[in-house]
């Protein structure tokens, strides 16, 4: 199988096809990260089809060093912060925290609202699936306690559960020191499953 580097530089070649197979492989997680962060899917596609449009323009200036993906999701993340930016001008209705930049609430957030919580790596870990309740149920429950957290756990968190960054992409991609992502990553899963534990979703 072709890496994304392989793949990108054969687009930049002329190979259409490749660029196909670069928007197949992580197009799911590009997407289901700016829905939550967004919270809303239209936003959210609209964001999504910006980002990739950014990949095409932008192709010629990669240059492989990090990683494929730590550049796709900082064009996603940058896509991201300037329409937030743009609707925080339209409304005063926005509810978003933009003075840190580094996430929005995500209630209403709808990538996929029947993913259980077994979808996020880090609390399927300590939740067994045969602990779960209904899928649904789970889904809403968990973006509301999503939502609760500051917004510097949130963006760390679902990039790396999300988007599947490894903790070194994302502070590559967040532009901040490895050991405070690690760190903002570690509180915002003791948040999550203590959060949780209280809403009984986790056995005692």
């Amino acid at each position: 199988m072709d890496t994304d580097d392989e793949l990108l530089a054969r687009y930049r070649g002329g190979d259409d096809a490749a660029f196909a197979a670069l928007y197949e492989r992580h197009k799911r997680a590009v997407f289901g990260y700016l829905a939550r962060l967004l919270g809303e899917r239209a936003r959210a596609e609209d964001v999504h089809q910006e980002t990739w449009l950014q990949v095409v323009k932008l192709a010629d200036r990669y240059r492989p060093g990090g990683t494929f993906k730590t550049w796709l999701f900082t064009l996603a993340r940058s896509r991201c912060i300037d329409r937030l930016r743009r609707d925080r001008v339209r409304s005063v209705e926005v509810s978003i925290d933009l003075d840190s930049v580094e996430g929005a609430a995500t209630e209403s957030a709808t990538a996929d609202p029947n993913r259980p919580v077994g979808a996020y790596s880090g609390i399927a870990a300590a939740v067994g699936p045969e602990e779960l309740r209904q899928r649904e149920q789970t889904a809403a429950l968990l973006r509301k306690v999503l939502a609760r957290l500051p917004a510097a756990q949130r963006e760390v968190f679902l990039l790396r559960d999300e988007a599947d960054l490894s903790l070194v992409e994302v502070a590559a991609v967040l532009g901040v020191d490895y050991e405070a992502v690690r760190s903002r990553y570690r509180y915002a899963l003791a948040r999550l499953r203590a959060e949780l534990a209280d809403t009984d979703m986790l056995e005692e």
